[in-house]
């Protein structure tokens, strides 16, 4: 949280592509080096876990700065949705592989001195998976469509022509260093950028909303993830955490219920009669005023069963918040995307850790009126984010949405967009 801004500044300053790339590197090689940390002492491991969590906080800004210079305005939402099932994805296989690798794995033959555990073997894992990524993260892609070497020339005018959108006035031409995968962590020299107009996002009423929706589903979905196992066994005398299944059940609700729904959203049916604002608007009134309703009817029913359906189909329907408000700053301004944002997952995370927190003060005797009470604050904080941008959200390019044009200097005139397309030659362009 407390990188959230200055990542989303780098992302900007420095490249999405490299800034992605340094904090997956990065929490890669502190993820296999914690075994080793933790036999030291817990100072030092504590150090090593901030590490990864500053490492961890520049991926996410970066990648929404890059999903504003490669995601067309209609494949936007279910681009956001993919990469989401990814992350989903890998919370679902800890989780079901992290167990076994705990019992089963390899922590007593690796050197050192465990007393007798596999832990260790959890960290090499996912370590190793984490660092291959990485490097097929850095040798595979690219900053832009302008400086992608193997990029179709019909594929690279769709994409910019899609984010240059309506208005062409104004242009301001900007040099801007290739950066090239094998010297991404090298850059030889700092593109020129727009000073971020701050004053500008902070009075944008459509920016509100969508800060308002995201702030409000993040208190509800941590409430959902670290309270629902509480609830459960206060309230229903079962104790979930035992269950590395249903640990993964509300990662593996999202993915699909996001994953379904952005394949329909991508289909003509859907693109062909809906407009971007009413399909963001149908989307966030899912993710937040579905919860609500299901969260309250949780609270009220007096069996286990009815109670976990409700709950995982109350999270499942959070899914589609990608399709919506998640994806709202993209709408607003691209080229500001990774602030916007960084500042929105600034607040937001607030909320989060706010939530879990509440609950535990709101639930000293861990009653089901106590816990009553927490689904209803809950399912006031989604509906209050759900209206806010019912009535304030928008889908429309933001007057201090600025631009940004990327040259292209790999010398091949052919291969460029011509003045004949109406689009200026040689660049791309974010407004």
């Amino acid at each position: 949280m407390g990188l959230s801004l200055p990542a989303g500044w780098l992302a900007g300053r420095f490249g999405a592509h490299p800034t992605l790339g340094a904090g997956m590197l990065v929490n890669s090689v502190l993820c296999l080096l914690t075994p080793l940390v933790a036999k030291f002492n817990f100072a030092t491991l504590l150090v090593l876990r901030v590490m990864q969590g500053l490492a961890q906080a520049l991926v996410f800004p970066s990648f929404q700065t890059l999903l504003g210079k490669w995601g067309p305005r209609k494949n936007v939402g279910s681009m956001a949705s993919l990469a989401y099932a990814g992350c989903y994805s890998g919370i679902i296989v800890s989780f079901l592989v992290g167990g076994t690798l705990g019992e089963h794995g390899f922590g007593r033959s690796s050197g050192f001195d465990y007393d007798g555990d596999n832990w260790p073997s959890i960290f090499y894992v996912f370590g190793c998976l984490s660092l291959i990524t990485t490097f097929v993260w850095i040798f595979f892609t690219y900053e832009s469509p302008a400086v992608h070497p193997r990029i179709s020339r019909a594929e690279r005018q769709e994409i910019e022509k899609d984010l240059i959108g309506q208005e062409k006035k104004n242009l301001k031409e900007f040099t801007l260093l290739d950066i090239f995968p094998l010297i991404a962590f090298f850059p030889a020299r700092v593109r020129k950028k727009a000073t971020v107009p701050w004053r500008s996002i902070l009075s944008s009423l459509p920016g509100w909303a969508m800060f308002a929706a995201q702030t409000a589903a993040d208190y509800g979905d941590f409430t959902l993830l670290t309270s629902v196992p509480k609830y459960y066994k206060d309230v229903h005398g079962e104790d979930l955490m035992d269950s590395g299944l249903y640990s993964a059940l509300p990662s593996a609700t999202c993915m699909i219920c996001s994953v379904a729904i952005s394949a329909f959203v991508n289909s003509h049916v859907w693109r062909d009669n809906v407009s971007f604002l009413v399909s963001r608007k149908i989307f966030t009134a899912i993710a937040t005023f579905g919860p609500a309703v299901f969260l309250i009817g949780a609270a009220y029913t007096t069996s286990k069963v009815q109670a976990l359906i409700l709950l995982i189909v109350a999270n499942a329907s959070s899914g589609t918040q990608s399709l919506g408000a998640g994806v709202s700053h993209l709408d607003l301004s691209p080229y500001f995307a990774g602030m916007i944002y960084s500042l929105a997952n600034t607040l937001s995370s607030v909320a989060g850790i706010v939530g879990p927190y509440l609950a535990d003060v709101l639930t000293p005797n861990r009653t089901k009126s106590e816990w009553q009470d927490v689904f209803f604050i809950a399912a006031g904080f989604y509906a209050f984010g759900g209206l806010m941008f019912m009535l304030f959200g928008s889908a429309d390019r933001q007057p201090w949405a600025t631009e940004e044009i990327y040259k292209d200097t790999s010398g091949d005139k052919d291969d460029h967009i011509s003045h004949d397309d109406d689009v200026v030659g040689d660049v791309i362009l974010h407004q």
